[in-house]
């Protein structure tokens, strides 16, 4: 499989493109597709919770105030000091430990251990990831903004809104008990950006539904729906939004690249033609380029003496 499509059905056709919320220009092949569209239409509304920050901490301390003397039990705070405390000294961020166990749900913190990353609070304002991007350039065409689900919708899924305390506990202590067996993965930023841009779709697809933690002994309803959640039932409603919002219109629609392989299939069986387009082989040499030179850099400044010097001098300008 790839990362992009052209969809058919009679006379219109549309476009599909999977994205990762990482910091990647879009391909010029993309962009063209997207300039040929009336509309383009985005897996959720990522971007309107930076100008409603308030409906954010009033869903935040919902959650908060039922629950928030469980948080003081001190064997999980201890527990999640115990696990965090490694992660965030190798990015040398052990102060954020305490915000963290504050701010973050205990699911939440699942996943940041499964992700092997120092969470970020606050994107960098020079990073533009993928998706915001191609939002921004087709608000420049004019072009008509849609969404595939309402932001409320992802949100209270990622952050466990839905869960009771006791379900987040379930689904912590079961992601640290599972934390260092061989047969658990984790999934780096620079790993998940390795598989994009090798078209890697079925590995993309791994991160999403974690089948090395659902399907292991006794795990937890809990876990395993949340990753149906986030999933399988997901793809089942973007599909068929898919369909309505294409209805006599020539689309844009971009989705995380995890869900690519669900949607095509649900397209194609749904009597739409659905045809992979190459993406400029330039594009993905590039851009792998890079990803490794970044990773050489940070090795770099790790671990040879003065080498940062070095690479300000030869390197700043890549």
């Amino acid at each position: 499989m790839c990362l992009f499509y052209e969809i058919t059905m009679g006379e219109n056709t549309s476009y599909l493109f999977g994205t990762i919320h990482m910091d990647i220009s879009p391909p010029e092949i993309v962009k063209k597709a997207l300039l040929t569209s009336d509309k383009f239409i985005m897996e959720t509304d990522l971007f309107s919770l930076s100008n409603n920050e308030i409906q954010k901490i009033r869903w935040q301390s919902k959650f908060m105030a039922t629950q928030n003397k469980n948080f003081q039990s001190l064997q999980y705070i201890e527990s999640v000091k115990r696990n965090l405390r490694p992660l965030l000294q190798q990015f040398e961020a052990e102060d954020f430990l305490e915000h963290l166990i504050i701010n973050l749900t205990p699911l939440q913190i699942s996943l940041v251990l499964l992700a092997n990353e120092r969470p970020a609070l606050k994107s960098s304002s020079k990073e533009k990831i993928l998706d915001l991007q191609l939002m921004e350039y087709a608000k420049k065409q004019n072009k008509i903004i849609d969404y595939l689900e309402p932001l409320q919708n992802q949100l209270e899924l990622l952050h466990g809104w839905k869960f009771s305390f006791d379900e987040h506990i379930e689904f912590y202590d079961y992601v640290e008990s599972h934390l260092f067996s061989n047969k658990l993965k984790t999934y780096s930023a620079d790993g998940i950006k390795n598989f994009y841009f090798n078209q890697n779709i079925t590995a993309l697809r791994e991160c999403l539904i974690r089948s090395d933690l659902t399907e292991t002994k006794n795990c937890p309803k809990i876990i395993k729906k949340y990753f149906n959640d986030l999933g399988h039932n997901r793809e089942i409603e973007m599909v068929n939004n898919i369909k309505l919002k294409m209805q006599n219109s020539n689309a844009f629609i971009c989705v995380g690249a995890g869900h690519l392989k669900a949607i095509v299939d649900g397209l194609s069986l749904a009597g739409y033609s659905v045809n992979s387009l190459p993406i400029n082989a330039s594009f993905l040499n590039i851009k792998r380029h890079k990803f490794w030179l970044c990773r050489m850099k940070r090795l770099l400044i790790r671990y040879v003496p003065f080498g940062h010097f070095a690479l300000k001098s030869s390197w700043a300008k890549n």
